[in-house]
């Protein structure tokens, strides 16, 4: 998953439930090519749950789940890579790939959309 941006993956599990309080300390993961707007990302309440999501997202062995749980970051192969970051800020649902955020991102950077101008 992304931010709507390209070819993006769906997740496959269901859409998480924001249920945290707005400044807690949250967990970003994300997962994507280098260089590039992350094709992945969204949000935990724990490091280990973003350790967990990115796992099964990527199907990682034993090895590769210690060391991004160690490190918060995990070189995939070539440019590819899956990373977790901690945030505190007040709008964590922001994190999580949905269309209303792709919507909210896309209309930060370019202004509503028209309709002449919808993608």
């Amino acid at each position: 998953m992304g931010w709507g941006l390209g070819n993006i993956p769906t997740n496959k599990r269901e859409e998480p439930v924001m249920t945290m309080e707005a400044g807690k300390l949250h967990w970003i993961a994300m997962a994507g090519v280098h260089g590039c707007i992350p094709k992945y990302l969204d949000c935990y309440e724990t490091h280990d749950d973003a350790v967990e999501g990115l796992r099964q997202l990527h199907d990682l062995g034993p090895m590769q789940r210690r060391e991004l749980k160690r490190f918060s970051f995990l070189l995939l192969n070539g440019n590819a890579y899956c990373s977790i970051d901690s945030c505190s800020c007040i709008t964590p649902e922001l994190h999580s790939d949905t269309e209303s955020n792709r919507e909210l991102l896309f209309n930060s950077i370019n202004g509503p959309r028209t309709k002449e101008g919808s993608l």
